[in-house]
């Protein structure tokens, strides 16, 4: 199943890329290239099946999807290898130019890794080995992964967000991005998990009252207040939901003898009532 990816601008700057793409007119190896992180893996790896990849990019032009993949292996912009008979293929740079979030991140390996890899095949783009400063290497690797670990969670309540309020991350990009920007923004002013906790208590508190009512927009407020003003900051939902599970806790169990006072009451003035008219 494709992923969605982030493409820099620098992409379409490539030079490579570029003078690939006019020697070889036709074969699309910029748009197979980038079509390839879609369908690779949080590791950067695909199936290498030439046919079924056609189907995934491009599938109403007519051209050779296995010539494509043959020119960006050439050329050293893919690896293909073999697994227990099996052809898989490899983005040698998809780690350094993707951030993998959210399920993806924690979901496991889809592919298999190449096998007998060398210190030589795991160069990166400035060509220094990875094992070459161990220790930035190692504080680096920890600090993605941290972040990584940080995105995951706020993609996760980013789609909360987005699902309560009916919309879908595909067909509603602007507003998935408008929440990003709100985690991010609350994140940096260390306000991200009160806001989680007065959102979990909105949702809850929405499922038994129908007393507030707030757009998506009202909700979350406005950039230029750094999203201060949204309803989710207006009020302690939290306490408002204490506050109504207990008035309907004791509107549920009444004292039986102000019931049974109350009844009295009423046959009392209807004693009265019926005294006063047969006088």
């Amino acid at each position: 199943m494709a992923r969605i990816r982030t493409v820099k601008p620098v992409f379409l700057r490539h030079e490579k890329l570029q003078d690939l793409e006019q020697e070889h007119p036709g074969k699309y190896i910029m748009m197979v290239f980038m079509g390839l992180w879609m369908l690779a893996d949080s590791k950067g790896r695909f199936e290498y099946k030439p046919r079924s990849i056609k189907l995934d990019i491009l599938p109403f032009l007519d051209f050779d999807m296995q010539e494509s993949l043959g020119i960006l292996e050439h050329y050293g912009f893919i690896r293909s290898y073999v697994v227990e008979g099996k052809k898989f293929g490899l983005l040698p740079t998809f780690r350094k130019h993707q951030r993998i979030t959210g399920k993806e991140l924690t979901e496991g390996e889809k592919f298999p890794a190449e096998p007998n890899l060398t210190e030589v095949d795991l160069l990166e783009n400035n060509h220094e080995s990875i094992g070459k400063h161990p220790d930035v290497q190692e504080r680096k690797g920890k600090e993605e992964e941290l972040e990584q670990e940080r995105e995951g969670k706020y993609d996760s309540l980013s789609e909360s967000v987005m699902q309560y309020f009916g919309f879908n991350e595909v067909a509603n990009f602007d507003k998935l991005r408008e929440v990003s920007v709100c985690l991010k923004c609350l994140d940096h002013e260390g306000r991200i998990e009160y806001f989680e906790k007065q959102f979990a208590a909105y949702v809850e508190f929405k499922c038994i009252s129908n007393s507030f009512s707030h757009s998506f927009k009202n909700f979350l407020g406005t950039s230029a207040e750094l999203f201060q003003d949204g309803a989710w900051n207006s009020e302690s939902w939290i306490n408002k939901l204490a506050m109504e599970k207990e008035k309907r806790t004791s509107n549920h169990f009444k004292i039986p003898g102000q019931v049974i006072k109350g009844v009295e009451a009423a046959m009392e003035w209807g004693q009265v009532e019926r005294r006063s008219k047969s006088l």
